[in-house]
């Protein structure tokens, strides 16, 4: 129970640090007050952010603990 309350809470730290890192890099891609070197380190944080969410919640799906199963039907007895 607190295993699956940490893993939760981490989930979401790292969903709300991703969307942060894209809100505020789509925000100075769009308002481009930064230019060369900052623009290129803002848009590789948020890059980074998307990539390490998709890879959580991958990692989580296959792990069981989202609710998303397509590939096989006979793992549902497990609930």
């Amino acid at each position: 129970m607190i295993l699956a309350l940490w893993r939760a809470l981490f989930q979401a730290t790292a969903i709300g640090l991703g969307t942060f890192g894209l809100i505020v890099g789509m925000e100075l891609l769009l308002t481009q007050r930064v230019a060369g070197l900052s623009l290129y380190i803002i848009t590789s944080l948020a890059v980074a952010g998307l990539v390490f969410v998709i890879r959580l919640c991958t990692l989580l799906r296959l792990s069981g603990h989202l609710g998303h199963r397509k590939t096989s039907p006979q793992n549902k007895t497990h609930h």
